[in-house]
């Protein structure tokens, strides 16, 4: 099991036009995992200990300096936003549809290949040293 097997699901859930909006709210759900699992392994590969938070790894990917892993952070956060509400806004049927799926499964893709584009040098290590100098930055304030 990896991250993108999650991704695969999500792309399956919505490759009929006719999805169920309970397969629509489960694409959205299973497109950000993929996005923030992958997000977390990145980090872990550039040493970095990351936990459940969710924020966090988007914090990290945005405070880096680098427009690649800047827009990777954005994204995830807006995914977060959207798996948020297929979770929980059960009443928000009508913003909860195939489009939305299909945009989220589309927003994933573009995610990971960011990540992709992120672990190649130099990035990776431009990634490195901006998130090594945001904890540092934030250490005193109490944070991780």
């Amino acid at each position: 099991m990896n991250a993108q097997d999650f991704l695969s699901l999500a792309g399956k859930l919505v490759a009929s036009p006719g999805a169920s909006e309970a397969a629509c709210r489960t694409a959205v759900s299973r497109a950000y995992y993929a996005c923030f699992h992958s997000a977390k392994d990145y980090l872990l590969e550039l040493g970095f200990r990351v936990g459940r938070d969710h924020i966090e790894p988007q914090r990290m990917l945005m405070s880096a300096g680098v427009e690649t892993s800047l827009r990777a952070g954005q994204l995830l956060g807006n995914l977060q936003s959207e798996r948020i509400r297929a979770d929980y806004d059960l009443a928000l049927s009508q913003d909860i549809g195939h489009k939305t799926a299909r945009r989220c499964v589309e927003v994933a893709h573009e995610l990971l290949t960011l990540l992709t584009e992120c672990r190649q040098e130099p990035s990776r290590s431009l990634i490195q040293a901006g998130i090594e100098t945001y904890q540092r930055r934030i250490a005193p304030l109490g944070r991780p």
